[in-house]
């Protein structure tokens, strides 16, 4: 059995926080009520999705004040997020991916 209770705090913001637990390798991700458990892999996925998307809707969400929905894998299941939230995660995400590097390079010295 994994041991889940070694995660490291990565970036946080006051709309949510990314951690990395040791025991599972995964990285954590709390966004308001919405909780992301992905790979190394995944997680720089939906980081540069979600930079493309603020960068091709956000002219359309501030004149038109449209709100984004990303699917998620469930067929059923979208996530609704305004611009100042879609700002606030990408904030978020962008700020974890580089602490994310330095704790990778300090890791292979």
């Amino acid at each position: 059995m994994k041991d889940h209770s070694n995660q490291d705090k990565i970036e946080y913001n006051s709309f949510g926080c990314v951690a990395f637990c040791d025991g599972c390798r995964k990285i954590k991700l709390g966004f308001g009520n919405v909780f992301f458990n992905f790979s190394r892999k995944e997680f720089f996925e939906f980081s540069s999705f979600i930079s493309g998307t603020i960068l091709c809707n956000r002219e359309e969400m501030v004149i038109r004040g449209h709100k984004l929905f990303i699917q998620t894998e469930a067929k059923g299941m979208m996530i609704m997020l305004n611009l100042n939230e879609m700002e606030q995660l990408n904030d978020l995400l962008q700020q974890a991916e580089i602490q994310l590097e330095i704790k990778e390079i300090l890791q292979t010295k």
